[in-house]
């Protein structure tokens, strides 16, 4: 049942990313897939183990989308910073 929310929790943004943006995110495409394809093994071995496994997808994804949008975040952010320099100088 874990796995099956994990792969639902990453098909939930395509719809949303698609409109915005007009593209699909691969990596969470190809982690919904890990994701489903533990689903039969599921059934078969403790739930402990099928969490971890969930948990490692789920985290060799975070991990990616940092390693590859790290730089992109962080020039989208030095930008919206530049556009609200006053209001950071007060909270600091």
């Amino acid at each position: 049942m874990g796995s099956l929310a994990a792969d639902t929790s990453l098909l939930t943004c395509q719809p949303a990313r698609t409109t915005l943006v007009g593209s699909l995110s691969t990596q969470r495409l190809v982690g919904a897939v890990a994701v489903l394809a533990l689903f039969p093994m599921a059934r078969e071995v403790p739930a402990l183990l099928t969490l971890a496994l969930v948990v490692a997808v789920v985290c060799a994804l975070v991990v990616y989308e940092v390693i590859r949008f790290g730089e992109t975040r962080r020039r989208v952010r030095d930008e919206h910073a530049v556009g609200h320099g006053s209001e950071r100088g007060l909270q600091g």
